[in-house]
């Protein structure tokens, strides 16, 4: 039954199976970039949004997590 249903599908023209048109669209704005910065912590560099500054240091969010507890 699949072959069938597959073969019946694959036989189909395109254009009964598709309605295919030009369209206009707006673009979205470009992404911002950061700056990357080095964890104090552990090191690794991390998008500047994705860090904080604790006690004058830069820290990344999960080595934040870990100061917290």
């Amino acid at each position: 039954m699949t072959v069938e249903v597959s073969e019946e599908i694959r036989d189909i023209p395109y254009n009964k199976m598709f309605h295919i048109e030009h369209v206009e669209i707006d673009l979205p704005e470009k992404a911002k970039i950061y700056e990357s910065v080095k964890c104090s912590e552990c090191g690794e560099m991390v998008s500047e949004h994705r860090s904080r500054v604790r006690n004058g240091k830069i820290i990344c969010i999960p080595c934040l997590g870990e100061v917290n507890k």
